[in-house]
């Protein structure tokens, strides 16, 4: 029995939050671990290797988001036939991008002492080319199956898909810890993002295969079509360009070439924050993203979307603000709690960059409105040249200030090219109600910065000394934050709403 599609995007979301607060424990109870156990310089050199791999990720085009959009323009119009072709179509495409890898990757793997240079010691470099090798092959491995994926978010079949994610965040630091703790050091968590990317593929295909019927045909593969799909792929793999370039993969790989593998640590332990702060932007958009497509291939549906744009941004907004400003008041004490001295920075590092994303992270579901309406060709050129601007801005400012520099050049680069010009583009050119926007984020800034504020008094003047005073407030300050926001930022319909989940 198949639920049907409401009930698949709230269940889907729920899990997905599950696997968020999966994620957050994992990342406090295990990070301290595996840096005391590896020492600064090897978990850096994890991380520099990782991110210099994750690159690879450039090669998948933005397919996923094109796949979305033709599959839900031949099932609008029952060619199934077609949605075969498609499939075969994807899976070669996916085929020959997992071939390109693993040359690109041989060829890293046979200049990583030019690569990284002097940021890394001598020493090192063998146990960083084993690293790299597992990684590529990982990553190899990621394309083909990525057909699957696609293939069940655009049945909606959203619990399986979050599920299984849920499964891999438990999976893996299990794997890496036991790695570790056999003696296999930085290789072993290496080693288990890899066994996690072989268990996800299996159970996707069996789930495609026997649950689905997917169908691939090879037969008579339409070149028109591969025509359209390259045209509208060709800028989200700008779009992908911007992501890296603007993102923590270029900080990574700059600090690491500039100030060596020990300061990667510190603005890795950062990005754990930052990468917690970003999961929370895609759970609720995701779900929504088979409809967006739906309603921009009917037509006439702007009404219908910029209600999404503004309802899905805000509570989108609501929850990251909890996030930034609880971080703004607990964040240093409890990294001093975590890791320790020597990581103080990780604070401002972590905060800089949370806040400068904020507003582009609550409109994420903007950027799936904007590919369902094929309009992101502007916006992928646009923040591409940001993101040049962005590693000319960090490589000087890393050399001053280190990673804190790299965070500060990242931050001003996403503030002009995520919420400057793209608060322009889609209201200019996707007509959404920008305006309207701002005008429900408003309501929620002029709320929580003065309860902020006044939690930091209370928090430096009553619960400074006391680990358990500050936790107390911590359950206070979320309780606070949400009835207020409940009753000053919901209308009367979303209140309905969320009271009618409780009761249920």
């Amino acid at each position: 029995m198949v639920l049907e599609g409401s009930t698949q995007k709230k269940t889907g979301a729920i899990i997905s939050y599950v696997t968020l607060v999966a994620q957050t424990l994992s990342t406090i109870l295990v990070t301290p671990f595996f840096i005391r156990s590896l020492g600064k310089g090897e978990y850096g050199l994890f991380e520099l290797v990782g991110s210099t791999v994750s690159y690879l990720s450039i090669l998948g085009l933005g397919l996923a988001s094109a796949y979305i959009r033709f599959y839900s323009k031949y099932d609008r119009e029952k060619e199934q036939d077609k949605i075969a072709s498609l499939n075969g179509l994807f899976l070669s495409v996916y085929s020959l991008m997992s071939l390109v890898c693993l040359v690109i990757g041989a060829l890293l793997i046979l200049n990583i002492r030019w690569i990284f240079g002097s940021g890394i010691e001598p020493n090192d470099f063998g146990r960083a080319q084993i690293i790299m090798v597992i990684l590529v092959i990982d990553m190899a491995l990621k394309f083909p199956g990525s057909i699957f994926i696609s293939y069940t978010s655009a049945h909606e079949r959203f619990i399986f898909q979050r599920t299984l994610t849920l499964i891999e965040t438990i999976l893996i630091p299990v794997l890496r810890i036991l790695f570790v703790v056999r003696g296999y050091q930085s290789i072993g968590l290496a080693a288990a993002a890899l066994c996690a990317s072989l268990f996800e593929l299996t159970i996707n295909g069996i789930y495609n295969f026997r649950k689905l019927d997917i169908k691939f045909s090879f037969k008579s593969l339409d070149k028109g079509l591969f025509g359209e799909i390259a045209v509208f792929t060709a800028f989200l793999f700008i779009n992908q360009l911007y992501d890296i370039l603007g993102g923590s993969k270029v900080d990574i790989f700059i600090i690491g070439r500039i100030r060596g593998t020990e300061e990667v640590t510190v603005y890795s332990v950062a990005d754990k924050f930052v990468r917690i702060f970003y999961s929370v932007a895609n759970p609720i958009a995701a779900v929504f993203v088979p409809q967006v497509n739906r309603l921009v291939a009917i037509g006439n549906k702007l009404k219908d979307i910029n209600r999404i744009f503004i309802r899905v941004s805000k509570i989108q907004f609501m929850i990251q603000m909890l996030i930034l400003s609880g971080f703004c008041l607990f964040g240093q004490k409890f990294i001093k709690i975590w890791m320790g001295e020597g990581f103080e920075v990780s604070y401002w590092i972590a905060f800089i960059i949370m806040a400068a994303d904020i507003v582009a992270l609550s409109q994420h579901i903007g950027i799936e409105i904007q590919r369902a309406m094929n309009k992101h060709k502007i916006r992928s050129v646009v923040l591409l040249f940001t993101n040049l601007g962005n590693i000319a801005l960090t490589i000087p400012l890393t050399m001053k200030l280190g990673a804190l520099g790299a965070a500060i050049g990242t931050a001003g680069c996403e503030i002009i090219g995520t919420v400057m010009f793209m608060n322009w583009y889609y209201k200019v050119h996707l007509e959404l109600d920008v305006k309207e926007y701002w005008r429900q984020i408003l309501k929620i800034i002029l709320y929580v910065v003065p309860l902020t504020g006044i939690f930091f008094y209370v928090n430096s003047a009553y619960a400074a000394d006391s680990n358990v005073k500050t936790l107390i407030l911590v359950f206070v300050y979320v309780a606070v934050y949400s009835f207020g926001l409940f009753c000053i930022s919901l209308n009367g319909e979303e209140r309905r709403n969320i009271l009618k989940n409780f009761e249920s």
